[in-house]
């Protein structure tokens, strides 16, 4: 099978959907002929893939370089990657489904997958009001000229089969973007000037609004007033903002760093946070992570999560409502008191993640799901 992904972003550049897409397209390599189109001007080379530096970003007009390559190779199948703000200002780009339905002309076998990580705004604002209502017309567009879609979250499939009720609809969970390695536990705490009994909490990804980092003080000054020497570790881009929000606790900011290095980072934690607003869910990859790296972890239960991950509640990690920051903290101290809850939590979460979300389970998937799709006439 010929696969043609489709995201402007790569490594090493720092993106969670530009990450997603070259783990994918790595694991696809070993059973496909893959290659990528995107705008990356120095793109880190994929095992098995090849990437075409085929369109640009600056203007709207540069998502047209697509249509050559497509029309020239003739994939089987063509993957867009979507979120709305990675092809456009404002999340909008006119010239999106026209080149997707010039390329598909030029190329009548090829059929297309649409990968959705984020289909629009939500009616939170006045501001994104305005924005939601293009990008709910350019969703929609797309999951109409599709012939398979694919949600990152249980409960946007369900909800999105009925706007395409012609179309297969999928759940398709992310992975994790950190690599699974041994480490060197007390050789990483060493290195951070961690000692051997210092209880550390961890945090890891941006400094989104959707991070609930109100939580995470909770937690973490419930915690240090219990033991002063409670220490949080987070890595990513938002330290300034981590460290603010924390107040008094002690923040180690490792700030952004190489796949590696971050899984060498989560082996020096004890406890790790990760509450999102409206409930975490299988499209968040930093939560997963800690499962991965076998770190007890603590999460939020909401609207958009999950029914394999409320299942999982209790036994592979623990959440508590969305608006609930004191309950949150309480399950910090219940697993910061319990040595042995917490290893069991997380050696649940390791074994939940491994037979559920690695790259070689999620595009075994991926291609299953594929297979029986039959090509939808362009109207």
């Amino acid at each position: 099978m010929k696969i043609t992904l489709v995201f402007p972003v790569l490594p090493p550049e720092i993106d969670g959907i530009g990450d997603h897409t070259a783990h994918l397209a790595e694991e696809l390599g070993s059973e496909c002929d893959v290659s990528i189109l995107t705008a990356a001007q120095s793109p880190t080379p994929i095992p098995g893939v090849r990437i075409n530096t085929a369109f640009h970003n600056d203007a709207r007009t540069g998502i047209r370089g697509i249509v050559d390559p497509i029309a020239n190779t003739q994939p089987d199948w063509l993957v867009l990657q979507y979120n709305p703000f990675s092809y456009g200002t404002w999340g909008f780009n006119p010239y999106l489904i026209s080149s997707l339905r010039t390329a598909l002309q030029k190329s009548p076998s090829t059929k297309l997958a649409v990968i959705v990580h984020e289909p629009f705004l939500p009616l939170d604002s006045w501001r994104w009001a305005v924005m939601t209502t293009w990008q709910r017309w350019q969703f929609w567009a797309l999951g109409r000229m599709a012939d398979t879609l694919f949600f990152s979250t249980a409960p946007w499939a369900e909800r999105f089969q009925r706007w395409f009720p012609g179309t297969p609809v999928h759940h398709l969970p992310v992975g994790s973007n950190i690599p699974d390695i041994t480490t060197d536990r007390a050789r990483m705490r060493k290195e951070l000037n961690v000692a051997p009994d210092t209880f550390l909490l961890g945090v890891f990804g941006s400094g989104h609004p959707s991070r609930l980092l109100h939580f995470v003080r909770a937690a973490t000054k419930r915690l240090h007033t219990l033991d002063p020497s409670v220490k949080v570790l987070y890595v990513g881009t938002a330290g300034q903002k981590v460290t603010a929000a924390l107040d008094s606790v002690p923040v180690i900011d490792a700030g952004p760093l190489p796949a590696e290095d971050v899984a060498h980072h989560f082996s020096a934690m004890d406890l790790y946070l990760a509450p999102f607003r409206k409930g975490v869910s299988t499209r968040r990859g930093s939560f997963l992570a800690g499962l991965q790296q076998g770190v007890a972890t603590i999460s939020t239960d909401g609207i958009h999560t999950d029914p394999s991950l409320r299942d999982a509640n209790g036994s592979a990690f623990l959440l508590c409502p969305d608006d609930e920051p004191h309950s949150y903290a309480d399950l910090a101290v219940e697993l910061f008191q319990d040595d042995a809850r917490r290893a069991s939590v997380a050696q649940a979460g390791a074994q939940l993640f491994s037979s559920s979300y690695t790259w070689k389970t999620l595009s075994t998937r991926f291609l299953q799901l594929l297979s029986p799709v039959r090509k939808t006439a362009l109207t």
